[in-house]
């Protein structure tokens, strides 16, 4: 398990702001897209987890009276799913940042979760665009990640999954549609209906030739 305080090259007895800064300066250091000609993939993502743990451990509630204390980033390290569970301090950039360069992916689907619940066009429009690519895996992790309770806006992009020829993709986005919301059965069933309507007529159609 890494330092989290050591990768963001700050003291053990700094404040979160400190650590902030440090996080700001070593994501434009290291961003792939760096103007500075110093992109690093492997450092950016180090960095972005090392954020993300500290964030999450200033949250804490004992933090607040033992974040100065040497040996308590180093106990806490120990929990490894604790890392990325903190995302509220990222911008919608930092966080797609995640999604595509994390090989965490717990960090992947708990930056997708924090996208989606933004409810940003922009960051709806990314996850669209995740959808429509071929990649199987990461199709599912944003299939789940738009399964949240209340998230009616993620409901349009999970109906036409409903009757997808790919069972997996289907299932899953039957469960998150019912995350959501209970009554989006409704639309399930609809969206079913239509498509074994369809198939039937395509048959049909096949066989009166």
């Amino acid at each position: 398990m890494m330092d989290a305080m050591q990768v963001l090259k700050v003291p053990r007895n700094a404040d979160f702001l400190q650590i902030k800064q440090a996080y700001r300066q070593a994501a434009l250091r290291y961003h792939p897209d760096s103007a500075l000609r110093s992109s690093d993939v492997e450092k950016f993502q180090k960095v972005t987890e090392a954020f993300q743990y500290l964030r999450k451990a200033f949250d804490a509630p004992s933090s607040r009276k033992n974040h100065s204390n040497p040996d308590f980033f180093v106990n806490h390290e120990r929990n490894k799913e604790e890392e990325a569970t903190q995302t509220v301090e990222l911008s919608l950039e930092e966080l797609i940042n995640c999604v595509e360069f994390s090989p965490d992916e717990h960090v992947r689907q708990v930056a997708l979760e924090a996208i989606a619940s933004r409810r940003e066009c922009l960051g709806f429009q990314y996850l669209q665009d995740l959808l429509s690519r071929n990649g199987f895996e990461a199709k599912m992790e944003v299939i789940r990640a738009l399964g949240q309770p209340g998230l009616e806006p993620a409901r349009e992009m999970l109906i036409p999954l409903v009757g997808c020829q790919d069972l997996m993709v289907s299932a899953t986005a039957i469960r998150s549609l019912e995350r959501i919301c209970l009554s989006n059965r409704n639309k399930i069933i609809e969206s079913l209906n239509r498509e074994l309507s369809g198939r039937k007529r395509f048959f049909l159609n096949t066989f009166q030739k």
